[in-house]
């Protein structure tokens, strides 16, 4: 696959996640976020090549609500996002999946962030994390590579996803980065990301995903008092704005987010593999 390469999807804004959720991709904030509240995109992106994207017909509930509370949501990503709710057992996930992803890629499977200080950042993964990890197929590569897919990962974290649970049967580290561009692939990263966030951190609220995805020193009481903090809370808040998902809709959206039953990384997998 070949990617849209996008300069400017955000500066780096959190260090590397190191503890029960492993190491973790730095997170992108776009600072125009910080000036107010955002139109939603004036164009719907465009993809340059067919997509392998889930249908209503491979969702487990057919009567899935695709339309309460999606705000201007791609029509074309609803079903993945649900889909990754129903596999990951957490309800009210798939709204927050598509926030997510409008804020690290404006829902652009293709999206690339290869400006110097993420490749800097990819490099670093490299260098620090290579021999805590299993080896990876395309090292050098993910190295040179930066950050993108759906969920903004940054390339060695993407491929090393799974790891903390599975170790070497981690189903990305024969992979090249440009993978993640899958957005099958991508929503893999984004499932087993957030139900560790969830089982294993002080995540309080909505915002605090937002948080968490940004980085887990945030969640501690330090972080919590922390600029980056407030900038990663408040960008989550405008992107729900601007994209018109109310974080407040208890019926599409629980107050707090759970996981009922995680069925696991590898069966996670093979439920929304390409």
């Amino acid at each position: 696959m070949k990617a849209k390469t996008v300069l400017g999807i955000g500066a780096a804004l959190g260090a590397v996640a190191v503890g029960t959720l492993g190491v973790i991709a730095f997170r992108n904030i776009d600072p125009d976020f910080s000036s107010g509240p955002l139109e939603p995109p004036k164009q719907p992106w465009e993809p340059s090549y067919d997509l392998d994207l889930p249908t209503r017909s491979e969702l487990e509930d057919p009567n899935s609500d695709l339309d309460s509370n999606w705000g201007t949501t791609p029509e074309n990503l609803r079903p993945l996002f649900m889909r990754m709710e129903e596999i990951s057992t957490i309800k009210g996930a798939g709204r927050i999946f598509s926030l997510i992803a409008f804020g690290e890629s404006r829902w652009n499977p293709e999206a690339q962030n290869n400006r110097d200080n993420e490749v800097a950042a990819s490099r670093n993964a490299i260098k620090n994390r290579a021999s805590k990890n299993p080896k990876l197929a395309y090292a050098d590569e993910a190295a040179k590579f930066g950050s993108g897919g759906l969920f903004g990962a940054l390339a060695p974290y993407f491929l090393w996803i799974g790891v903390t649970e599975v170790g070497k049967r981690a189903p990305f580290l024969n992979d090249h980065p440009s993978e993640m561009f899958s957005p099958r692939k991508s929503a893999f990263f984004g499932m087993y990301y957030l139900q560790r966030l969830l089982r294993f951190y002080d995540i309080r609220d909505h915002l605090d995903i937002k948080a968490g995805w940004a980085g887990l020193t945030l969640l501690t009481e330090n972080g919590r008092k922390s600029q980056r903090y407030d900038t990663a809370t408040r960008a989550f808040s405008q992107h729900a704005q601007a994209v018109g998902i109310d974080l407040r809709d208890e019926s599409t959206i629980p107050k707090q987010l759970t996981v009922a039953d995680w069925p696991g990384a590898l069966d996670a997998y093979e439920r929304i593999r390409p």
